[in-house]
């Protein structure tokens, strides 16, 4: 017989806010990482592009480099310092 735990998927959402603005969440070293949803990372790139860009860039990449990336539910959330390295290795600008 087969346990089930029931899971509350809003207390994880808000864990990690999913789509406010500079967002930041705890993680267990004690290190505060910013996360930000794809219409967020759309809009730090410099100039601006889509979502849809976004995430092209987390599944097929460009030139062989991936946006790293985790799914919540169905959003997905990409931290600020892997933008910044997959703006680095991609020449691509970050707005500061």
């Amino acid at each position: 017989m087969v346990k089930l735990t029931p899971v509350n998927i809003g207390d994880t959402l808000a864990r990690f806010r999913v789509g406010r603005p500079g967002s930041k969440t705890r993680i267990k070293g004690g290190d505060s990482h910013e996360y930000l949803s794809v219409e967020e990372a759309a809009q730090r790139v410099e100039p601006p592009v889509t979502r849809q860009a976004v995430h092209q860039w987390i599944k097929r990449g460009v030139n062989g480099t991936k946006l790293e990336a985790f799914r919540v539910g169905r959003a997905y959330l990409v931290s600020y310092a892997n933008l910044e390295a997959f703006c680095k290795a991609t020449n691509k600008k970050l707005r500061t």
